[in-house]
């Protein structure tokens, strides 16, 4: 028997590898960057920006997703604004009072919520997930975006409306809530609450060179050395008033009901003379400070939210700034403010309650939150008043009627880069010459002593007087 073998030759040949594209309709979008077109900055409350997320491909919004923003003690839920069918979405965020962000950033990767697909293929889901806080990509690494805010601090309860620091010292000087001036130490940990026992009740404070100023509810200004204590009247000129400031050696003063400012020299402190009558509009100039350059001042209106910048030789006013962006649009009622050694410039307010103004050097104006344990505070900043620094905070005064056990002396520690401290208000920018007479007592012989008195139209010191007989 024969057994046939049938022999079967396989030809093979190799092919190329060939691999699989999905089509671009199935790919999930991811996200691919996280930033803003805000400019890097400061903001605070009213403030609007524009967080932006780019994603690999188109994608189609549905409903209203939104983004959780890392803001301090209370988060926002930022919902979306536009850019549906587009590879940018577009999260408008308000600044709300109390947010804080030292470098504004989102909660963490999962912190974009909703509906969002492939716009080529509406069943094909967005991955949402985004890159990690802080990580390339990331709003933080992107941008560099401060959410301004102030924590609240109440190192004394002294009351009531005056403040002023001298620059020298550190020193706060604040009124007693009564007839005498308290002092505060530069670490504000130790309160003296006689400094002067009897100052006639003081109103408004302002630290010049090494003295202390102040008035009161009436007609008279005081002054006292800060190393002396030694009290005298540096106005008594029957016009009442409720602020003053001193440039170029010449006393300024405003009345609230008359909206008129006023000069006293040193010389004359009698005498008021008229220097400006502010606009109708400015019914209520509450207080006054130094303008950055000398001869002019600076008027708080607190019915109109203006500040208004007087030249005080012409008596002249315009709008210098205007801070009711910080009530919501609707006019603020100023109360005090103060000037770093960078320029910046804070204001507070009687209402609103929860912000503090401030003014940067280009005049723009941002609004502030102020927070305490977590919390916002409102009332502890309802009767704001005068206002100073030091080189790391902010500090204002308050009256016991409004605020209860937490009244009087506050502290404000920003959580953003801080300017230095107040302007010193030196009388070392006055360039004008005093004016003086000279009077000598008359000789009865050739060998008698004659008495020279020079008077000036405000303090002067004499070292030599040259003399020339003939």
């Amino acid at each position: 028997m024969s057994i046939a073998v049938l022999s079967i030759v396989m030809l093979c040949t190799l092919l190329p590898f060939s691999p699989v594209v999905m089509p671009a309709h199935a790919l999930a979008p991811t996200v691919i960057n996280v930033s803003s077109t805000t400019a890097d900055g400061g903001y605070g409350k009213y403030d609007v920006i524009a967080v932006t997320v780019q994603f690999s491909a188109p994608v189609t919004v549905t409903g209203t997703p939104y983004i959780s923003l890392e803001t301090g003690e209370s988060d926002a839920n930022v919902n979306y604004s536009s850019g549906s069918t587009t590879d940018t979405l577009v999260f408008n965020y308000t600044v709300a009072a109390g947010h804080a962000a030292s470098d504004l950033d989102y909660k963490d990767t999962s912190s974009l919520i909703g509906t969002i697909k492939l716009t080529s293929n509406s069943a094909q889901s967005a991955t949402t997930t985004l890159p990690a806080p802080g990580a390339s990509g990331s709003l933080s690494a992107n941008k560099a975006i401060v959410i301004q805010n102030f924590s609240f601090s109440n190192p004394q309860t002294n009351q009531d409306t005056g403040l002023a620091r001298d620059p020298n010292s550190g020193i706060f000087f604040l009124d007693s809530g009564g007839a005498g001036i308290s002092s505060v130490s530069a670490d504000t940990a130790t309160l003296t609450a006689s400094w002067i026992s009897a100052a006639n009740s003081p109103e408004h404070f302002n630290v010049y060179g090494n003295t202390l100023y102040w008035n009161t509810a009436g007609t008279t200004g005081y002054k006292a050395p800060i190393d002396t204590k030694v009290v005298s009247t540096w106005a008594n000129a029957s016009k009442s008033f409720d602020s003053f400031v001193r440039d170029n050696g010449i006393n300024y003063i405003t009345n609230y009901s008359e909206r008129k400012i006023y000069k006293i020299l040193d010389a004359s402190p009698t005498t008021a003379t008229l220097v400006a009558t502010l606009p109708s509009a400015a019914t209520g100039v509450f207080s006054m400070y130094n303008a950055s350059a000398v001869g002019s001042v600076l008027a708080l209106d607190g019915t109109t939210g203006n500040v208004y910048t007087v030249d005080t030789t012409t008596g002249t006013s315009s709008v210098y700034a205007n801070l009711n962006k910080c009530n919501g649009g609707s006019a603020a009622s100023l109360r005090g403010m103060v000037r770093l050694v960078d320029g910046t410039e804070y204001f507070s307010f009687y209402s609103p309650s929860d912000v503090i103004g401030r003014r940067a050097t280009d005049g723009t104006i941002t609004c502030p939150t102020l927070m305490d344990s977590g919390a916002l505070k409102y009332s502890y900043n309802r009767a704001n008043f005068q206002m100073t620094a030091d080189s790391s905070a902010l500090y204002s005064v308050t009256s016991v009627d409004n605020m209860g056990d937490r009244s009087g002396f506050m502290k404000f520690t920003p959580n953003f880069a801080w300017g230095g401290a107040e302007e010193s208000h030196s009388e070392s920018a006055d360039t004008t010459a005093p004016t003086v007479t000279l009077a000598a007592s008359s000789a009865s012989s050739s060998s008698a002593t004659i008495t020279f008195t020079v008077t000036g139209n405000e303090a002067i010191t004499c070292s030599t007087l040259s003399t020339t007989s003939g």
